[in-house]
């Protein structure tokens, strides 16, 4: 049974082979690397703070540029694929996508959602990965 089968099934209050898997999000370097995915926000943090110099520290131009950069295809595919791969490979029936949360505005360290939520990105000293 594949994991499209497995959800339907349990949905519909059948039984599956077994109960589906499901995971919110997976930040973790090591299971990406073991797994030979990249993670997909690594280098967030650095790359948003030179964008952020190059454009003068100038929040409403840096916001107007990742927005219009964010609402492009290929980069919702450049984010969404790896994960998807990942989750994938370790064999999760379910997970979740970022599809909803849209950043109205960023700075230097960080964005705003759409639901006043504030997100700074942070590296882990331990194994230099960026989480949010």
């Amino acid at each position: 049974m594949n994991a499209k089968e497995r959800v339907l099934k349990t949905i519909n209050h059948e039984e599956p082979d077994r109960v589906p898997s499901f995971e919110a999000s997976i930040d973790n370097l090591k299971i990406c690397e073991h797994y030979d995915v990249k993670y997909v926000f690594q280098g967030a943090a650095k790359g948003l703070r030179v964008l952020y110099y190059l454009l003068w520290g100038r929040n409403k131009l840096l916001t107007k540029v990742l927005t219009y950069m964010g609402k492009k295809k290929s980069a919702i595919k450049l984010a969404i694929k790896p994960m998807i791969t990942l989750y994938k490979n370790i064999g999760i029936d379910l997970c979740v996508t970022p599809l909803g949360l849209y950043p109205i505005k960023y700075f230097k360290t960080g964005y705003i959602d759409e639901f006043a939520r504030k997100f700074e990105f942070k590296t882990n000293p331990a194994d230099g990965m960026d989480i949010s």
